[in-house]
């Protein structure tokens, strides 16, 4: 029965703070995090990638899983909460592809 108590009660809780994060939006950014931007017009900023504790070798690391080679090619890049890079390169370093 202590068992069953327990996860009941994990149960009420998990559904009370689901709740309360849909209508809260200032604790929703406490339980799950907000969005951070990284890369500004070709420069990283270091603030931000102490906030979210990411290196800038991770950061690298993300960049170029966005077919981007260095940072000073990135016009915006914003770390998400799932912790993807959501990356906008500059008008003139945009990659063209042929299509057929």
């Amino acid at each position: 029965m202590q068992h069953f108590l327990g996860l009941m009660l994990f149960g009420l809780l998990t559904f009370i703070i689901s709740v309360i994060a849909l209508k809260k939006r200032s604790f929703r950014k406490v339980i799950e995090g907000e969005a951070l931007l990284v890369i500004q017009d070709g420069k990283i900023l270091e603030k931000n990638l102490k906030r979210s504790r990411y290196t800038i070798d991770e950061i690298n690391l993300l960049l170029r899983q966005s077919n981007c080679l260095s940072p000073e090619d990135v016009k915006y890049a914003i770390l998400e909460i799932n912790e993807n890079l959501s990356v906008l390169m500059k008008c003139d370093k945009k990659t063209v592809a042929l299509e057929i």
